[in-house]
């Protein structure tokens, strides 16, 4: 799935160069060299510290945990485990044990997990999903295949296509991606099922008869960089936002990064989630291998958007820009004044990607989300792990470049459209729905068989 979302980013780089001079070329796209560049942060880390990232587990030295609950498993982030004052007793009140909180009890991180994992086992997990998520924290619900199937939040958006098969309708992800211009083609719209074997093959022949083969084209002087001249300003951060944006600069675009005074990207400060810690701050702030590895070939700037002068320059640069990206929750950019109807009123030709977890609306809408979330609500970390154990979380976290790939290929086709409407639109990654796709095959195997496959490792 990656590769397939990493050819449609380098298709939609290559047409805009045909649309000016009408040479097509030759677009390479290798699986091994997607894979390492879907994970380059891990290169790029041994690089700078000589420390190989061990393998990950369901353990308490992780950044995260998968804790059963009365109905199933839960996915919480090592922010939301540590949060007993702010969390934890909120939820469970007296029935937390003192000793969690007294200072003077030098407990192991296995002692106070195996307390919060007792707690947690008393609650059915979408009651608790739901009290976390209300109290600020990264907590997500592990569903199953017929959960993903009977999602609230899906079933809310219409987010499933209904595909009539021989052997009867089923449900299919539908679009990754939301336009608000240009809509995505489903079912209600003519989109087709897949075909059945050779099922076109006398439509296509016939579409043949009388064409004739265009003759070899001539070698041509080195282009310039297929997004040469797009402008962009970038106000994503962790790795799914900029990632997407690192696409676009690494294709030519001018991606001018906005970051805020007040509330630091937590990328820049992750080296030590490799190290361990490091004794000069400023080194830390500067080469943290997991900001550096999406965030190159972009220009930079420093504002704090609580200020109205920044705000006003952060107008101006909008106004002049071909393309806005952000991946904050839905309501984030509209308290700043930088609501899509906002830009649009600066600049109508602009568009305008928002990458939120779940999509805006929707009884989800606002929940906070990582990768974690993302792929436990999506159903693939559900999929992880032992037949015989609980649920294990993806090492590598695909949610997050499969978000910025998905990005990067739909911001593309929009600005085309751009340029020859003139007129911008807003896009909607949502990235749950995003990382559902990559589920296809289990989801219409259920549907089918009613049986889900077993976890295996």
């Amino acid at each position: 799935y990656l590769t397939g979302n990493a050819a449609v980013v380098a298709i939609s780089a290559a047409l805009p160069g045909r649309d000016r001079d009408g040479r097509g070329q030759h677009v390479d796209v290798r699986a091994l060299e997607v894979a390492v560049a879907t994970q380059i942060f891990d290169t790029v880390a041994y690089s700078y510290t000589g420390i190989e990232r061990p393998r990950r587990a369901n353990d308490p030295a992780e950044p995260w945990a998968v804790l059963a609950t009365r109905d199933g498993h839960i996915a919480a982030a090592r922010s939301a485990m540590s949060a007993w004052e702010e969390l934890w007793i909120p939820v469970f009140g007296d029935a937390v044990p003192e000793w969690v909180l007294d200072p003077t009890v030098a407990a192991s991180g296995d002692e106070v997990r195996t307390a919060l994992g007792a707690l947690v086992a008393t609650r059915d997990k979408r009651e608790l999903v739901e009290l976390c998520q209300l109290l600020g924290h990264i907590v997500g619900e592990v569903l199953t295949i017929p959960e993903v199937l009977e999602s609230p939040q899906h079933e809310a958006r219409g987010f499933f296509d209904e595909v009539p098969y021989p052997s009867g309708r089923v449900r299919q992800p539908g679009p990754p991606v939301r336009f608000s211009d240009t809509p995505w083609r489903t079912v209600a719209d003519g989109a087709l099922r897949a075909p059945a074997l050779g099922e076109h093959t006398a439509e296509v022949l016939a579409e043949l008869t009388g064409t004739a083969h265009p003759g070899a084209v001539a070698p041509s002087p080195r282009r310039d960089p297929p997004l040469r001249g797009l402008r962009v300003l970038d106000f994503t951060m962790g790795w799914a936002g900029p990632y997407a944006t690192e696409l676009l600069a690494d294709l030519g675009a001018d991606v001018v990064k906005v970051e805020s005074v007040t509330r630091t990207d937590w990328w820049r400060t992750a080296r030590r989630m490799f190290t361990g810690g490091v004794d000069d701050p400023d080194w830390l702030w500067e080469m943290s291998p997991l900001w550096n590895s999406v965030n190159e070939s972009k220009r930079g700037i420093t504002l704090d958007l609580s200020d109205p002068r920044c705000r006003d320059i952060v107008r101006r640069l909008a106004a002049k820009a071909d393309l806005v990206i952000e991946n904050f929750t839905p309501r984030v950019m509209g308290s700043f004044g930088l609501s899509y109807d906002a830009i649009h009123a600066l600049n109508p030709r602009a568009v305008m990607v928002s990458m939120p977890g779940f999509g805006a609306g929707g009884p989800w809408g606002a929940f906070r989300s990582t990768a974690l979330v993302t792929e436990a609500m999506a159903g693939l970390t559900g999929r992880g792990g032992h037949p015989d154990g609980p649920p294990q979380v993806i090492q590598m976290s695909p949610a997050d470049p499969n978000a910025g790939l998905v990005a990067a290929w739909a911001a593309m086709a929009a600005v085309r459209a751009a340029r020859r409407s003139g007129r911008g639109q807003r896009i909607e990654v949502a990235q749950v729905e995003a990382m559902t796709h990559h589920l296809s095959f289990v989801l219409l195997d259920f549907q089918a068989t009613g049986e889900g496959a077993a976890r295996r490792g």
